[in-house]
């Protein structure tokens, strides 16, 4: 398959025949990227509406995309919400953005937990990484970002099922969860949840899932559960299998 450097903006009407590209996206494509005329582009606006056509440049500072194909993709089935508690580390909190777009996530809250050390403060840093995670991985939507005071604040407005991501969870105990069209993933701070937001989510009907016995640093628990997550939506294509075959000690 041809590869095409993509690009983000809103789109235009559906009887126009040329998109000018925003003055960033166009200084990224002829400054940037030296793409010359008539090279293949792809635009997306994020929302699962793409244009591919070729690039026309306008002088050194301006370009425009002359539309040949519209595309508009189907948004995932289920929405996939990632619920993640104030981290210290700010580089931890831009990991989980990334891997949230790439697993198809469409919504990511960070709330402040109760062993939270670090308030977080950075949605337009999370956005810009967002859109270059979509450019990048070649999804077509990107998540919603947002910040939330409390647990309780975003178990108030929460109506999917939860899935919590618990290393007290009983790793015999086989989760099965019903879900139509949302679920919501939640992972606790670098000291876990505290005893009362484990007994809130609970209360709230969370069903407490074991990952293990490796001990995972959050932002790592957040990539497997979102990915876990993917693969049993289909997101992440075709599954292979393994077969284990055992090897003759004798040999």
């Amino acid at each position: 398959m041809s590869h095409f450097h993509r690009f983000v903006s809103p789109l235009p009407g559906e009887e126009a025949d040329s998109l000018m590209l925003p003055p960033e996206e166009a200084h990224h494509a002829l400054r940037v990227l030296r793409l010359r005329a008539g090279e293949k582009v792809s635009v997306f606006d994020g929302q699962g509406g793409e244009i591919e056509g070729s690039l026309n440049p306008l002088g050194k500072r301006e370009a425009e995309v002359l539309i040949e194909k519209r595309i508009h993709h189907t948004a995932p089935a289920v929405k996939v919400t990632i619920a993640v508690a104030w981290l210290h580390r700010d580089k931890a909190l831009e990991d989980i953005v990334r891997r949230a777009v790439e697993m198809a996530v469409s919504r990511i809250v960070f709330w402040k937990g109760d062993h939270s050390q670090k308030k977080c403060a950075a949605p337009e840093r999370w956005e810009k990484i967002a859109l270059e995670a979509c450019k990048q991985s070649g999804r077509m939507f990107l998540p919603r970002i947002e910040l939330q005071e409390s647990l309780d604040t975003f178990l108030d407005s929460n109506t999917a099922p939860l899935i919590l991501a618990l290393p007290d969870a009983d790793p015999e105990q086989k989760a099965e969860i019903s879900v139509h069209d949302q679920v919501t993933l939640l992972i606790g701070p670098e000291g876990d949840f505290s005893t009362r937001e484990v007994a809130l989510a609970l209360e709230r009907g969370a069903f407490p899932v074991h990952l293990g016995d490796c001990i995972f640093r959050s932002e790592v628990a957040a990539s497997v559960v979102m990915t876990l997550l993917a693969a049993q939506l289909g997101v992440l294509g075709r599954h292979f299998s393994l077969r284990l075959i055992n090897s003759d000690s004798g040999g």
